[in-house]
């Protein structure tokens, strides 16, 4: 629903074709979803790897699984737009 959303917001105010602005919100989507299975895996992984080299997890990991989650989040955005939108597209 948001995707439908979000092509229609894309064409209208930005101005693009309806092919390229309903590329743009799936690939927007798609980083989503694969940024927040990443993030969810490494949420995961560092305490339980804290846990096991006997460091308090709920102290050590929060920062890193937060600048972890950040920096997944903003490669896999621009990642999958260089790839799906630039490279095979060519929006």
């Amino acid at each position: 629903m948001a995707l439908v959303f979000l092509g229609i917001y894309i064409h209208i105010f930005k101005k693009y074709a309806w092919m390229s602005a309903f590329l743009i919100s799936g690939c927007v989507g798609l980083s989503l979803i694969v940024a927040m299975v990443i993030s969810s895996l490494v949420g995961t992984i560092i305490p339980m790897f804290f846990h096991k080299i006997h460091i308090d997890p709920a102290v050590a990991s929060g920062p890193l699984i937060t600048t972890v989650n950040d920096l997944v989040a903003v490669v896999t955005y621009y990642g999958l737009a260089m790839t799906f939108l630039i490279e095979i597209f060519h929006v």
